[in-house]
């Protein structure tokens, strides 16, 4: 009886040191897979850069877009601003003209 007794302790003694073991070897695995993780998005994030080159392509070709359109714009004022200055001459010459014609 004693040593019935003394295996069954045994057996579970063994089940139970099994039971940690199974458990340590898991956790141990999952902390590793946790770490893998971590490190690798660590790495990821840490060598992207502080600014995306889509970003700074897409900035640039906005930039370049703005300067081409305020060119025209300045473009087509300055052809606004001659054909005005040519209109105000024309009208001040008829003007002059109509004044020399009433003079008469």
């Amino acid at each position: 009886m004693v040593i019935a007794l003394g295996l069954e302790h045994a057996q579970r003694a063994a089940k139970a040191q099994n039971a940690v073991t199974d458990m340590t070897n898991e956790l141990l695995k999952k902390n590793a897979n946790a770490l893998h993780e971590a490190t690798v998005s660590t790495a990821k994030a840490s060598e992207r850069g502080i600014v995306d080159i889509e970003t700074l392509t897409q900035t640039n070709a906005e930039l370049v877009k703005t300067f081409d359109e305020v060119l025209q714009i300045q473009s087509e004022g300055r052809q606004k601003r001659l054909q005005a200055e040519a209109d105000m001459v024309r009208m001040e010459n008829e003007l002059k003209q109509k004044l020399l014609e009433i003079r008469k």
